[in-house]
């Protein structure tokens, strides 16, 4: 008896220490994703520097307009036609874009699989608000999602009711302002406000902001919790659209 009792003791223990040891390699591949994307943002900063406002000017470019389109299946191919006019039409405020669709990076951290939306108003707001976020890097927001370079989880309180669950991610990708400063986009994935709600925005992934981070960037990122996207490319699934009875309702 005595014998079996020790064993359970030490498979008990030696399960500990591998979900530590599991825990602790997470965290540091965590940290190495977090220290190669700053090294990728002094290279891009060194370069901005010597190449100019051109330069500048080139990487705020939309990556849609650049990328085959087998490697941006999830991005909906009619946003950025839609925000261009919708820009040159005088900033609707009650409009209902269609990014595309949870890509295969978010669907590996768990994120569901269903079409990815921002509201108009939300874009004025970020625009009014962030002097140095601009149309372009407006625009390049679903290649973002595609392809995220970090995935962090929000650091801001739950927006859920009645509950700590926090239903918010952070996306970081390899675009920056002006300045060098990472561009965030804050991805709600049950939004649930009264507004959320009168737009019928309740069954979509809800891009809630996006800004630059310039301020104590770096700080930012190596004190928040990564969660790890997977990056490899695969095959895109053929998905059918929605019905318009899906689709939620514009104020």
């Amino acid at each position: 008896m005595f014998g079996r009792r020790e064993r359970i003791k030490r498979k008990k223990t030696e399960r500990i220490f591998e979900r530590w040891a599991r825990g602790r390699r997470r965290q540091q591949d965590s940290r190495a994703l977090v220290e190669e994307y700053l090294q990728l943002l002094d290279e891009t900063g060194e370069a901005r520097r010597d190449s100019g406002a051109s330069d500048r000017m080139q990487q705020n470019t939309p990556a849609a307009a650049s990328a085959g389109v087998e490697e941006q299946y999830s991005i909906d191919p009619d946003f950025d036609r839609e925000i261009v006019a919708w820009d040159e039409g005088g900033w609707n405020d009650s409009r209902i874009f269609r990014l595309g669709s949870t890509s295969e990076a978010l669907q590996s951290i768990g994120v569901q699989e269903r079409d990815i939306v921002m509201a108009s108003g939300k874009i004025n707001r970020i625009l009014r608000e962030h002097p140095n976020m601009t149309m372009d890097m407006v625009r390049q927001i679903p290649a973002m999602l595609e392809d995220p370079a970090l995935v962090l989880e929000s650091q801001e309180r739950s927006m859920l009711s009645n509950t700590q669950q926090n239903s918010r991610i952070v996306v970081v990708g390899t675009v920056t302002d002006a300045n060098g400063a990472p561009v965030l986009c804050v991805l709600d994935l049950q939004p649930q406000s009264a507004q959320d709600r009168r737009l019928g925005l309740q069954d979509f992934n809800k891009v809630s902001s996006a800004y630059p981070k310039d301020s104590n960037a770096n700080s930012f990122l190596r004190n928040s919790n990564v969660l790890t996207p997977a990056r490899k490319k695969t095959r895109p699934r053929q998905r059918s659209t929605p019905s318009a009875s899906n689709w939620p309702r514009r104020s």
